[in-house]
């Protein structure tokens, strides 16, 4: 029991800094008003005509800039998130120049409109994050872009892989008729050598039969002989001469003296 507990411990222990790295993982940003107020900062800090750009307190900037002559402060007055369309989100930063009057507006009317452009962002669920005019449409230039390269890649390489298809076919034909001509040859091959195996063993069976031939007429003429043997021997019995005998030599002690 004690050592299932101390391997609990040990397994959280192990495990509680996948979990907490896990749980200081930054969240996808959304479009909201707060990533928007924060991307406008982002964008009129970075603006080539923004010569300062301070913040001084909430909604509250300090602003220079070269379009127009103006350094002074700007408020923001309420900003505006317009997602009816999911894929055409717009935000909107609704600011007031301070000390900027109907005549002012009028004799920069073209660079005041230029200024305002980068109050308008725009959200682009491809990098999650707000973008001006600009930004939005040079990234949509860059993805479809991307696209059509992809798209060309895609058709060189169905290309490159209905070629590699062709070629694969082709050599699976040539193969198989490289396969089944080995096969044709080999099996004439072994038809032949069946053949020439079968006029050997029809040969030698001949050759057998040959010398069982013989010796069966060897075994007939010996039996031939055997009768004529046995006719001969019962012929002579019946007058047999009978051979003369030999006279004993006398020894030469017992010749007697007349």
């Amino acid at each position: 029991m004690k050592k299932g507990f101390l391997l609990i411990v040990l397994f959280l222990m192990l495990c509680a800094p996948g979990m907490s790295g896990a749980a200081k993982l930054p969240a996808t940003p959304k479009p909201d008003k707060k990533t928007l107020i924060l991307a406008w900062e982002r964008v009129q800090s970075q603006d080539p005509h923004t010569r300062k750009f301070e913040k001084i307190d909430a909604n509250r900037y300090l602003l220079e800039t070269d379009l127009f002559p103006f350094k002074d402060e700007v408020q923001v007055l309420y900003l505006a998130v317009d997602d009816e369309y999911p894929d055409e989100i717009e935000g909107f930063v609704i600011v007031q120049l301070k000390g900027v009057d109907k005549g002012f507006r009028e004799l920069y009317s073209r660079n005041l409109s230029i200024w305002e452009r980068h109050n308008r962002l725009y959200w682009s669920s491809d990098v999650d994050k707000w973008l001006t005019g600009k930004e939005y449409q040079d990234l949509q230039n860059s993805l479809t872009s991307k696209s059509k390269s992809t798209k060309k890649t895609g058709s060189k390489m169905s290309q490159e892989s209905r070629a590699l298809i062709i070629f694969g076919v082709f050599n699976g034909i040539a193969f198989a008729i490289l396969f089944l001509g080995m096969g044709v040859v080999l099996f004439l091959m072994f038809r032949k050598q069946m053949a020439l195996q079968k006029d050997l063993i029809e040969k030698q069976l001949n050759i057998l039969a040959a010398f069982a031939h013989l010796g069966k007429g060897q075994q007939n003429t010996n039996m031939l002989l055997q009768g004529i043997y046995k006719r001969l021997g019962a012929a002579r019995r019946p007058g047999q001469p009978k051979q003369p005998q030999q006279a004993t030599p006398k020894a030469p002690g017992n010749v007697s003296r007349k």
